[in-house]
């Protein structure tokens, strides 16, 4: 038990730096069909690779666009995600999501095309999506969120128990 607690502690403090670190520009050169990644640049070939098709991180997995599907033991971070990001005990992270995101912590800082879905106990979104968790942060406006706490700026109320939605622009 206390493993778990010291890895679901680690996967936190790793997700809430990463939060709020600046993301480097990247220049992505080459494409993978599979990525496997160790650590933040480890192997250094990986953070400026597209993976289309499968990423598995033992324990992160940190690479440029992800087409398809990323496994991680603690963390998942990809510029653009097209498809699903599932970390078993840490966080996902996504400058831009078209998919999901299904983790103990999911950040996501924009949208590409219509459909963002987070799962997770913390789920933060800067641009629109649907949240599932028990405490949801959307800094624009969420489409919806069901959970204990939500919060939603332009949202029905800013602050909602159990669920909130989101307004349209013409609302404003």
């Amino acid at each position: 038990m206390k493993k778990i607690l010291f890895g679901c502690l680690l996967a936190l403090g790793t997700a809430l730096t990463l939060a709020g670190a600046e993301t480097k520009p990247v220049v992505v050169n080459r494409d993978a069909a599979v990525g496997v990644g160790i650590w933040y640049d480890c192997p250094e070939s990986l953070t400026t690779t597209d993976v289309s098709g499968f990423g598995l991180g033992l324990p992160l997995i940190v690479n440029g666009d992800l087409s398809g599907f990323s496994l991680a033991l603690c963390g998942n971070r990809s510029l653009t995600v097209s498809g699903f990001q599932l970390a078993l005990l840490g966080f996902n992270y996504a400058e831009s999501l078209y998919g999901v995101q299904f983790s103990l912590l999911n950040f996501q800082k924009g949208q590409h095309g219509d459909f963002a879905l987070q799962f997770g106990f913390y789920n933060q979104a800067e641009e629109n999506g649907v949240q599932f968790g028990l405490i949801n942060n959307a800094r624009n406006n969420a489409t919806f969120q069901f959970g204990i706490f939500n919060i939603n700026k332009r949202g029905l109320l800013p602050v909602m128990l159990l669920f909130n939605f989101g307004r349209s622009e013409d609302d404003d």
